[in-house]
């Protein structure tokens, strides 16, 4: 009796084997040889190497500025992002294909003052992409870049003025995810803090990238301060749109 019943228990082990051994999809497969499963077409794929995909502005290329600031920047964050790619073949396929994008929105103050607001994707392998705002204001009449500092009254301290307002409004727009710390370290009253701004015709706006001022699940953080209520803070040319 008890020689059967090991035999009973040796088959039911066979049989077990043999169902999720069969149970074992391509898919599966494919993702134990740290490939990706092309549905469409029905096979493996391994991939690796690195995806640039970059707008440029043709609206404003025609600016001097503005070509002589983009294309160097733009030739720059390639050569980087290439040259910091290190694949490691023992990882899925899809980490080690490497994703750069940028993407960018154009705001006018005025005729004479533009501004160029870039969207910095990236992807190296981590556990999510990350992104971050680039920006550049332009003045097209003097074909020169606009500098954050030279928006405001001089001999004014802006910071104790803005500051509350981004904050509160921060704060708002983050709900619960708000957390007072982790809002003051990323905007507060540390100019460094908003570098990446644009100016509208009726607005100041300021961009603040995943896990500056909260987590990343928040999100990059827009805040538009009224220029209205800046008044005796931003120089009178930036004050109003002409």
């Amino acid at each position: 009796m008890k020689h059967r019943s090991s035999l009973l228990v040796v088959s039911l082990l066979l049989i077990a084997m043999a169902t999720a051994v069969s149970a074992a999809t391509p898919e599966d497969d494919c993702f134990a040889a740290n490939g990706q499963w092309n549905a469409d077409e029905s096979k493996c794929v391994i991939q690796s190497g690195v995806r640039i995909d970059l707008d440029y502005p043709v609206e404003l290329a025609a600016q001097p500025v503005v070509a002589e600031t983009i294309d160097p920047w733009l030739a720059g964050i390639q050569q980087e992002f290439i040259a910091s790619y290190v694949p490691d073949f023992t990882l899925p396929s899809y980490m080690n294909n490497w994703t750069l994008t940028a993407s960018y929105e154009i705001y006018e103050h005025s005729a004479d003052v533009a501004s160029l607001v870039y969207t910095v994707g990236n992807y190296t392998g981590g556990a999510h992409p990350n992104y971050l705002y680039v920006t550049y204001t332009f003045d097209l009449i003097d074909q020169s870049r606009i500098a954050l500092e030279d928006l405001f009254v001089r001999g004014r301290d802006p910071w104790t003025t803005i500051a509350p307002l981004v904050m509160a409004n921060l704060t708002e727009q983050l709900g619960d995810a708000a957390d007072g710390t982790w809002i003051e370290s990323g905007s507060g009253t540390n100019p460094d803090n908003y570098r990446a701004f644009a100016l509208t015709e009726d607005s100041l706006v300021f961009y603040f990238a995943p896990y500056q001022v909260a987590a990343y699940a928040a999100g990059g953080v827009e805040v538009r301060l009224p220029l209205d209520a800046l008044e005796g803070v931003i120089r009178p040319q930036f004050l109003a749109a002409g």
